[in-house]
């Protein structure tokens, strides 16, 4: 989020459209109970699906392509 300069509102949106599109999935992950907190806390993670990998790799050929010529 601070690497790319975006806000919280804009980084929510973009994944978002990638979970809905299919490039990524979402996941919980339980944490183990913090000192303060007797409650288990999840936190979200996201991770790149098949047919992401499958557009970064046709994203890239097509750049290449372009570049090429």
């Amino acid at each position: 989020m601070y690497t790319v300069f975006l806000s919280y509102a804009q980084l929510q949106e973009n994944l978002s459209v990638l979970v809905k599109n299919g490039l990524i999935e979402q996941y919980q992950k339980e944490l183990k109970e913090g000192k303060k907190n007797k409650e288990n806390q999840r936190s979200y993670y996201y991770r790149i699906t098949d047919k992401g990998r499958r557009f970064l790799q046709i994203y890239r050929d097509l750049n290449e392509m372009i570049m090429i010529a």
